[in-house]
C-alpha cells in the first residue's frame, strides 16, 4: 500500500475490528473519533474491511434512524 489511503487503511485496520468487535453499532463518527481519523477516511476504511470480506453491513430494524448500521465482524474479521 502507497500513499496517504494505505497509510490510513493500515494505521486503522486493527483498532477498527477491534472497536466494531465490541461495539458493532458505532457510527463511522465514533469510530473516527476513537482512532483519530477524519469521517471520510473512517469511510473508505470501512469499505475497504467489506470488501476483503472482513466486516459485514447489516441495517439496525430496530433504530429510530433507519440511516443507522451495524457492521459485523465475519469469521475471517476475528
Amino acid at each position: 500500500m502507497s500513499g496517504k489511503r494505505g497509510k490510513l487503511q493500515e494505521d486503522t485496520h486493527f483498532p477498527v475490528l477491534g472497536l466494531l468487535e465490541e461495539n458493532p453499532e458505532m457510527s463511522q463518527r465514533e469510530l473516527a473519533k476513537s482512532v483519530g481519523a477524519s469521517v471520510g477516511g473512517i469511510h473508505y476504511v470501512l469499505g475497504a474491511l467489506i470488501e476483503k470480506g472482513l466486516i459485514k453491513l447489516g441495517s439496525f430494524t430496530a433504530a429510530e434512524d433507519k440511516r443507522s448500521f451495524d457492521y459485523g465482524l465475519t469469521p475471517k474479521g476475528h
